[in-house]
C-alpha cells in the first residue's frame, strides 16, 4: 500500500519527459557492440518491491526487491532544446 502510493505521489506514471534539454521523438538507442552482437545500451534505476509471500498467518508484513527499473539509453547528437514532441518508448 505505502509502495503504490508512493509511486503515485512522486507521479512516476508519467516518466521522466525532458522539458527544456533532451531526446526528441526520433532518437535512437544508443547499441553496445560486442564482437558480432548488438544490443541496446541500458542502465539499472530504483529498484521495485513486492510483498514477500507469506509461510504462515503469523509471519510479519516484508517487502523484498524483486527488480531493478531500466531505462535504454539514447544517442545524445538527437538531443536538442526545447524537444516539442516526446515518446520514451525506444525505437529500435
Amino acid at each position: 500500500m505505502f509502495f503504490a502510493l508512493k509511486y503515485y505521489l512522486n507521479r512516476e506514471q508519467y516518466g521522466q519527459t525532458p522539458l527544456l534539454y533532451g531526446k526528441t521523438f526520433n532518437s535512437p538507442v544508443k547499441l553496445k557492440v560486442e564482437g558480432n552482437m548488438c544490443s541496446p545500451e541500458q542502465t539499472k534505476g530504483e529498484p521495485t518491491y513486492s510483498p514477500k509471500p507469506k509461510t504462515s498467518v503469523s509471519d510479519k508484513d516484508e517487502y523484498i526487491i524483486t527488480g531493478y527499473k531500466t531505462d535504454y539509453v539514447m544517442d545524445e547528437r538527437f538531443n536538442m532544446l526545447f524537444p516539442r514532441m516526446y515518446d520514451d518508448k525506444p525505437h529500435l
